[in-house]
């Protein structure tokens, strides 16, 4: 998979960008929302025109939604919950096969700015003039070429840049020359987002579009296209499964199986069974008082501390606050590199995959950049904040490594 996306002010027209927009406008995941197609298509034009300001959402509300011109966003989230579902049906259109080379809408989370971007136009080779000096002055041209090469050394010793600790977290993940295993969560479709049936450790019935392709929660979506974007451009093989939450199987029974683990690194994003039977053993994992209807974020050095918790007794759509926690670890029994991103509640594995794929954010869990941590086992907890359908910027809250 390749998806070098560059933005399309010289390469794509508005013809072009109406033609895409026509494209996901016909397909099956807008055909069911009128009103996920009313608000694309005001944020295509609006961005076509050459506006460069975020439009106001209660511009939007009055312009796309008709409401009236005091209305109080607060009470009324119409916009809000048209851009979270217009998100989940672009990021589903895109992830189906066959739409890979097409122009791509995108509209970043927390903005009402629509963003464009194209694949990259392969750079074609170009014809070397021969400047070759003639022999009489040739001692001259190489000692200031030489001169040049050995100024541009110096230069590129001093200058170049050090892996950022963004890279030095999938460096392990990205140097392996097997394919990538990516799995993720099925759910009942879009009513998993806020069903109380869906709690961490349920077990969830597979459905699947009309198509055959599995729904999978809005959060857990967002986590699995930041992460493949992010490997897609650093050239990764990837697959991705999607899976069904089984319970208490055998470790011969789960699925995938230890042979195919051992193939190549394996990322989990959201709940799965690899998932709850390796976390036990790290030092941050999940645990829970049923009676109370708690689950918190347990430290095995400090057991005893639970400020890291959620009442689950709630829906997911009422949490105001989510936590994370990310893993990278070695594991003995595959020989290969397992990453877990995982969230308490769907939001917190939505900011988990955005942290992790986040240079500026991953820059706070190595002060001083250290390379030394590259090979190690690293675990990261984070805390977001929710609003409606929306998750705030995630936090840092510990880090370890061994």
């Amino acid at each position: 998979m390749n998806s070098d996306f560059t933005p399309p002010t010289e390469a794509a027209n508005a013809d072009a960008v109406r033609e895409q927009l026509k494209r996901l406008l016909e397909h099956h995941v807008f055909k069911g929302s009128r009103r996920c197609a009313r608000l694309l298509e005001y944020l295509v034009e609006y961005k076509l025109r050459g506006e460069t300001s975020t439009p106001k959402e209660r511009t939007l509300g009055i312009e796309v939604f008709e409401r009236e011109s005091d209305y109080d966003t607060a009470d009324d989230p119409v916009v809000r919950g048209a851009a979270n579902e217009t998100r989940k049906r672009i990021a589903q259109y895109y992830l189906e096969p066959g739409h890979e080379n097409e122009l791509r809408f995108d509209l970043p989370a927390g903005s009402y700015m629509l963003e464009f971007r194209m694949h990259a136009e392969e750079v074609k080779p170009q014809i070397v003039q021969d400047l070759t000096p003639a022999r009489r002055g040739f001692s001259r041209y190489y000692l200031i070429l030489s001169a040049t090469a050995l100024a541009l050394c110096v230069l590129g010793i001093i200058f170049y840049p050090r892996p950022s600790a963004l890279d030095r977290f999938w460096s392990p993940v990205l140097d392996s020359s097997n394919r990538t295993l990516i799995c993720v969560l099925r759910t009942i479709s879009e009513r998993a987002d806020s069903s109380t049936d869906a709690k961490a450790g349920v077990s969830l019935p597979a459905v699947e579009s009309s198509l055959g392709i599995p729904f999978v929660g809005y959060p857990d979506t967002m986590a699995l296209v930041n992460i493949i974007r992010f490997l897609d451009a650093k050239k990764a093989k990837i697959e991705v499964q999607y899976q069904t939450l089984n319970g208490s199987l055998p470790l011969d029974s789960i699925k995938p199986g230890l042979d195919e683990l051992r193939k190549g690194p394996a990322i989990f994003v959201g709940g799965s069974d690899w998932t709850y039977k390796i976390m036990p053993s790290l030092r941050f994992h999940t645990n829970q008082d049923r009676a109370a209807g708690t689950v918190w974020i347990e430290d095995g050095q400090n057991p005893s501390n639970k400020r890291w918790n959620l009442k689950q007794e709630r829906p997911f759509a009422d949490y105001t606050e989510d936590y994370a926690i990310i893993s990278r670890v070695f594991d003995t029994m595959t020989g290969q590199i397992l990453v877990l991103v995982t969230g308490i509640g769907l939001h917190g594995t939505a900011a988990a995959g955005e942290f992790v794929t986040s240079s500026s954010l991953m820059n706070q869990i190595a002060p001083g950049n250290s390379p030394e941590w590259r090979k190690k086992n690293v675990q990261i907890v984070i805390h977001t904040k929710i609003a409606g359908d929306a998750w705030g910027t995630p936090q840092l809250l510990a880090k370890h490594f061994w």
